[in-house]
């Protein structure tokens, strides 16, 4: 698969297979028609064993042109669950404004997705911080719940989002970002250069205990993260293990870097959905 980068045509050599079609052992692109839209897959085959994975999805106009694209990143994994970060590139404003969306939610272990490779530190590159996310996971009678604070790179507070997991399926629960961020321990901001330099995570008083808390640094639109496990819940907020994980970066990636660098970051920002007071 070519993208022109001047129009955004693409074009599709032999390295596809259609539904019906045998895979090949290589990587290749799997392409489904509709009348209204083509969808393209980038698969990378199961191989010995590693799962299958996707490294993207395209979505195209009837006349190939790329309106817009999204990779599914997985960014934690525990026995109960899997944390993902999903990054949607719209390329054509008919269908909404022409901006890159972040999001971290949890979600199905199914889900096709790039597993993360866990790097033995930050490239000198990872030079540009996107978002800060952290993941506290609670505990109750009724099952697991995620709670997912959301900064931006100067460290103010967002987004919360929680999930219930329920018979195997993630619920999401509403609640403002106030109520959301006294609830579940997130503070309204953070100083990331006092945290980087000693990493050390405590909630605010009065919030929930959670048994799991990750803080993750995403740097050049989710190619680098580091990340921090603090994974004795709120007894000991010092005691971590830091990990750092690379994603891959394709030759769709590159071929669309300079259009992307000219489209917009618009992480969600519940701050501006809450009453004036």
């Amino acid at each position: 698969m070519d993208i022109d980068p001047t129009n955004l045509i693409v074009r599709f050599s032999d390295q596809y297979s259609q539904p019906c079609g045998e895979p090949p052992q290589d990587s290749y692109f799997q392409r489904f028609d509709r009348l209204d839209l083509t969808m393209v897959d980038s698969v990378v085959p199961k191989h010995r064993d590693v799962a299958a994975s996707r490294l993207g999805f395209f979505y195209l106009s009837p006349g190939l042109k790329l309106l817009s694209r999204e990779k599914i990143q997985e960014l934690f994994s525990w026995p109960d669950g899997q944390v993902f970060a999903t990054i949607r590139y719209n390329y054509d404003a008919t269908y909404g404004p022409s901006t890159i969306s972040f999001e971290v939610r949890p979600s199905r272990s199914e889900i096709q997705h790039e597993p993360a490779t866990v790097a033995s530190a930050l490239p000198s590159s990872a030079n540009e911080l996107i978002a800060i996310t952290v993941i506290r996971v609670f505990r109750s009678t009724s099952g697991e719940t995620v709670a997912v604070g959301t900064y931006n790179s100067g460290g103010d507070l967002l987004d919360v989002t929680v999930d219930l997991l329920d018979k195997g399926s993630w619920l999401s629960a509403g609640g403002h970002l106030d109520e959301n961020m006294s609830n579940f321990g997130f503070p309204p901001s953070l100083s990331v250069a006092a945290y980087q330099s000693n990493p050390n995570w405590q909630s605010p008083l009065g919030a929930r205990s959670s048994y799991l808390t990750v803080v993750s640094f995403h740097y050049n639109r989710n190619r680098w993260v580091r990340q921090d496990v603090f994974a004795d819940g709120d007894g000991e907020p010092g005691k971590h293990q830091t990990r750092f994980l690379e994603y891959q970066l394709t030759a769709e990636d590159s071929l669309l870097e300079a259009i992307d660098r000219t489209l917009p970051w618009a992480g969600i920002d519940r701050r501006r959905e809450l009453p004036s007071k």
